[in-house]
């Protein structure tokens, strides 16, 4: 990546589905880091994005999605996404 490349970073919260349903290992590999003490998975998204998800709660789950950042990138932003059950 160069200086000139764009970067964005996006954080969404889906409520209401079973989380377990949300983050399916079909479509999201384990990761052996954490955010906040919870287990997390990472994806790779067909608009060329990486998408690092935790779940929060049995009906609640996190996303940061990065475009031109590394996972690094990823994990040091989440560690600073509060959300409320």
């Amino acid at each position: 990546m160069t200086e000139s490349t764009p970067q964005r970073i996006n954080v969404s919260i889906i409520r209401g589905a079973p989380a377990a349903n949300v983050l399916d290992p079909n479509a999201y590999a384990e990761s052996s880091r954490k955010i906040h003490g919870k287990p997390t998975r990472i994806g790779d998204r067909p608009t060329n994005e990486r998408q690092l998800g935790w779940v929060v709660d049995a009906s609640t789950v996190a996303f940061v999605t990065g475009y031109q950042v590394t996972d690094d990138a990823l994990f040091a932003f989440a560690e600073n996404v509060e959300v409320q059950p």
